[in-house]
């Protein structure tokens, strides 16, 4: 397992998640997410009709495992943690 599997991991949602984007990947520059797939709940920043999924903040245990370039995809209730 490569250490980008292992920092995906650490998010208490992995097992049951089926984001295709999520924060946690150093590679979610390179992926897409398709009209109607759901979203990774730490990056939303309000629900639409069709998401069940609401608006979470970000466990501040995995901010640090967040790669720089990712931290803008956060919502902004995971930004203020962050920076706390």
């Amino acid at each position: 397992m490569n250490t980008n599997d292992l920092r995906m991991r650490k998010c208490l949602r992995f097992e049951g998640c089926n984001a295709p984007l999520c924060p946690l990947d150093e590679d979610m520059n390179l992926r897409s997410r398709l009209k109607g797939e759901i979203r990774c709940p730490f990056t939303m920043e309000s629900r639409t009709k069709n998401e069940k999924r609401i608006r979470t903040t970000l466990p501040k245990s995995l901010i640090n495992f967040i790669p720089k370039k990712n931290l803008k995809t956060l919502n902004s209730r995971s930004l203020k943690m962050g920076s706390k």
